[in-house]
């Protein structure tokens, strides 16, 4: 073959595969295209929904427990709880110094004595209140230098002229404490000393309690024998004490 024509072989050969190149054709090795597609989808979707719906409804709106006088003084309820007392009835008016007045259950319980009857501390409510009414109290129950009490935060007037049951004590009992708050009646009682101001207007007595003013102010003096004494036990500086309500429970 002459020169010319393997030239001419040579240009054709070059010509022919550079228009492969131009028109983007892949060679044979780029002809094996990528079969691989990604078929890897996210199929994780999020379903955690929140399910914590709070059902915690406030149900301490009115947690007082519905208790008696006995429940109280027994030692039934504890210091501190937040108590409701019902159709209980009022065994005095207020005090002298308008702080508290004193209350039995009703008159079936009452009739059984001790524990029975208790103070009720009224602080800053104002309040019109007598013996023989009966009422709802709402209170919280505390020992005040021994003395169990009621603190009252409301009061609520339902009935009056209801009366009250006194106990009636022919002896020195040999325990005042279960008849702390309770209304009694002792018969035959000596008085021992004057109410002074020495003894805050106390009157001593063969009973081994004292004759307190803390309703009104007495002139029970050393040398009477009162046949019927009447009135509330309170506990005080240490000493038990009975407060007559008026003149009339001295007879």
């Amino acid at each position: 073959m002459s020169r010319c024509v393997l030239f001419g072989v040579l240009a054709w050969v070059v010509a022919g595969c550079g228009s492969k190149i131009e028109s983007g054709e892949p060679d044979s090795g780029m002809n094996e295209a990528d079969t691989d597609t990604d078929t890897d989808t996210d199929t994780d979707t999020d379903t955690d929904t929140d399910t914590d719906t709070d059902t915690d409804t406030d149900t301490d709106a009115d947690t007082d427990a519905d208790v008696s006088v006995y429940d109280v003084q027994s030692g039934a309820v504890l210091e501190g709880s937040e108590v409701t007392l019902s159709g209980v009835v009022l065994t005095s008016g207020m005090t002298q110094e308008e702080v508290g007045f004193f209350i039995q259950d009703d008159s079936s319980e009452a009739m059984s004595g001790e524990y029975t009857g208790v103070f009720v501390f009224t602080d800053s409510l104002e309040l019109s209140v007598a013996t023989g009414d009966v009422a709802t109290i709402r209170a919280t129950v505390l020992e005040y230098h021994d003395l169990t009490e009621l603190v009252a935060s409301e009061v609520s007037t339902t009935a009056s002229g209801a009366a009250p049951y006194a106990v009636s004590l022919t002896s020195v009992p040999s325990d005042w404490e279960v008849y702390e708050g309770s209304l009694v009646t002792l018969a035959d009682v000596g008085v021992t000393g004057d109410p002074t101001e020495e003894t805050f207007g106390e009157s001593s007595t063969d009973w081994g309690i004292a004759i307190d003013n803390l309703f009104f102010d007495h002139e029970i003096s050393t040398g009477t024998t009162v046949g019927l004494l009447t009135g509330v036990i309170n506990y005080s500086w240490g000493t038990y004490k009975i407060c007559p309500r008026s003149p009339e429970d001295v007879d």
